[in-house]
């Protein structure tokens, strides 16, 4: 088919399709071919393989995988996914050579040449005007399975607005984070425009949808860090924390369900009832109180997760 459609304007469609002995009726099935619920999911599966690649650009398969499952909801194996890669030639043109850089990408490059990428070295901030954030890898139950942590932490009042955990480091994970940082700002009547979001250059908070998630629907302001961990101390001063204080609770629990439960109480504890010598050995929610000049401090605030 492929062949009559190069070939049929030199020699004409009815002379292709005689020389190759295929009915008209068949061609134009093949051109135009009806709509199908399969060919409808086929086509929105391929709209979310774009966006993983785009995101995740040196991505292969088996990493795509996951990636275009958690953004399409559909249940897709490989063999599947590696068609839709070869129909596309995505997969020829991965592998022949390394992709470019993103824009984005670039865009945070000529930052960092222009000395414009980490927007809060040097600065003092009020509460909730930046939060740091970043990911680490939990180790947890009886044969040490991996999880992976997101929170945000706002290094004033030494809040931690929103978290989330789950099995990969991924951008679903990233977002549904972010999304409780959201619901902690909207209870306590704070808007989150011009709020700096400072972070690593993570592959995840490099791609257009955390991008777009921020900088558009947020108004909030990305900043990264130059030079890695220690770009980003707050978060890895939480890190520590979470290593010394939660690490002898990480071996009770076995699934991620158990795991969520048991942060969700690990950080109810270090939010209402350990004292923090970096404000004044008060707990965040007293120093809570404080600035928002708040009688009650909800434990809704330990960020749905």
């Amino acid at each position: 088919m492929e062949l009559i459609k190069t070939h049929s304007g030199r020699y004409g469609l009815n002379r292709s399709l005689e020389a190759m002995g295929i009915a008209k009726s068949s061609y134009y099935w093949w051109l135009n071919p009806p709509e199908t619920p399969r060919r409808q999911a086929n086509r929105e599966l391929r709209k979310h393989l774009n966006e993983a690649i785009a995101d995740h650009p040196d991505y292969g398969w088996r990493r795509l995988l996951p990636e275009v499952i958690e953004r399409s909801g559909q249940t897709v194996n490989h063999k599947r996914l590696r068609r839709l890669l070869a129909e596309e030639d995505l997969g020829v043109k991965r592998s022949v050579s390394a992709p470019p850089p993103s824009k984005l990408h670039q865009a945070i490059k000529h930052a960092q040449a222009a000395g414009r990428m980490n927007k809060v070295a040097g600065r003092s901030f009020a509460p909730f005007e930046m939060l740091s954030t970043d990911f680490t890898e939990l180790s947890f139950g009886s044969e040490g399975s991996k999880s992976w942590l997101i929170a945000f932490v706002d290094p004033v009042s030494r809040w931690i607005p929103g978290w989330a955990v789950g099995p990969s480091a991924n951008t679903q994970l990233a977002l549904k984070a972010l999304q409780s940082v959201r619901e902690t700002y909207r209870r306590l009547d704070l808007s989150m425009e011009g709020t700096i979001i400072h972070q690593d250059q993570d592959p995840v908070f490099r791609s257009y949808r955390w991008a777009r998630e921020i900088l558009i629907e947020d108004k909030a302001v990305l900043s990264y860090s130059e030079n890695g961990a220690r770009g980003n101390g707050w978060i890895e001063s939480l890190w520590g924390r979470i290593s010394v204080e939660f690490t002898p609770y990480l071996q009770q629990v076995e699934t991620i369900a158990e795991l969520r439960k048991l942060l969700t109480d690990r950080f109810t504890y270090y939010l209402f009832h350990r004292r923090h010598s970096g404000i004044e050995y008060q707990t965040p929610s007293k120093n809570l109180k404080k600035i928002t000049n708040r009688k009650i401090i909800s434990a809704e605030l330990v960020s749905p997760n």
